[in-house]
């Protein structure tokens, strides 16, 4: 602890063992947190997930209790994270926002997936947006690009909390 009395600054880092928020689970939490003028600030949090990593930066206004948080997935294995119908490595970046509540988040961001294969069937690519609504996460404008086809799919939560695609429509690609 550092600053005056009547402005203190707070420094430290944190862990934990695990954190669960559908479909992402999160295990050996690690970061670094500020308080300084009635704002927390999140510094390089870190976590394992799916095989790969989670980061998070952001902060928290505590007489507000207003957040902003950015939690990007680097090199995560697709086939954990969904019903095993995709496979590859996904990456994903997202920016959320709320206030007083988990519940309250909202946000945008996209990802994709490096060496995406779709049900058995190697793909060019597979990428799309996720967005946050009231706390939770979901999918949208997902395309892949298999053989001369720009394929759209939908996206959705199975019993075992794992994202599950369906194949939409699918377009021949001309040249």
């Amino acid at each position: 602890m550092t600053g005056s009395a009547l402005e203190p600054k707070l420094e430290g880092k944190f862990t934990s063992k695990s954190f669960k928020a559908a479909p992402l689970a999160v295990e050996n939490i690690q970061g670094q947190f500020n308080i300084q003028a009635g704002k927390l600030q999140l510094q390089e949090v870190t976590g394992s997930s799916y095989g790969g990593k989670l980061r998070l930066n952001g902060f928290v206004e505590l007489n507000s209790r207003s957040f902003e948080l950015q939690l990007d997935g680097l090199d995560l294995e697709a086939a954990k994270a969904s019903s095993g119908q995709l496979g590859g490595r996904l990456k994903f970046s997202t920016v959320f926002k709320g206030s007083n509540h988990p519940d309250s988040a909202a946000g945008t961001g996209s990802f994709e997936v490096a060496d995406p294969v779709y049900e058995g069937t190697k793909a060019s690519y597979f990428q799309g947006e996720v967005n946050v609504v009231k706390g939770a996460f979901g999918l949208q404008n997902l395309k892949m690009h298999k053989g001369f086809k720009d394929i759209f799919l939908a996206a959705s939560l199975n019993a075992d909390k794992k994202v599950t695609f369906k194949a939409v429509t699918g377009k021949i690609k001309l040249f």
